[in-house]
């Protein structure tokens, strides 16, 4: 299985945690994560786009672009094809992934970079990306 480098940011250490749980549960169950996007393709994905991504969320894609992690724990999204897709762009939210297997997405606002979940119309904002991850990770923790 594949598994990107960890980049050097404030995510660093939940990223971490979050391959060492893949590791162990990859006998169990699906984890697919896709190469990273460098600075440049992200740049270009906000120039072309007039869009600036959450800064957290940039800093996950320096490590996967695109996921699958357990399952239906978490889904990210491809941003190249999300951000463009009338499915997965409704006015100034943009869906960039699906988590805990029910219908809850993950969002940020287009025009104040806010990132949010909505699970069923109750919107939960989170401080940044990293609040995803620790939901993912704490999950992921059960089924050890």
């Amino acid at each position: 299985m594949y598994i990107p480098e960890i980049p050097n940011n404030s995510l660093t250490e939940n990223l971490n945690k979050l391959v060492r749980l893949t590791q162990q549960l990859n006998d169990e169950y699906s984890f697919y994560y896709s190469p990273p996007l460098n600075e440049t393709e992200i740049s270009e994905i906000e120039c072309i786009n007039n869009i600036s991504l959450p800064s957290s969320y940039k800093e996950w894609l320096m490590f996967s672009n695109k996921a699958t992690i357990c399952g239906a724990v978490a889904e990210f999204y491809d941003i190249k094809n999300a951000i463009n897709s009338p499915n997965y762009v409704h006015g100034d939210t943009v869906i960039i992934g699906c988590i805990n297997g029910d219908g809850e997405i993950v969002c940020f606002s287009k025009s104040n970079g806010t990132i949010f979940t909505n699970d069923h119309g109750e919107i939960y904002e989170v401080d940044s990306f990293d609040d995803i991850l620790l939901g993912i990770i704490e999950q992921l923790q059960y089924r050890i």
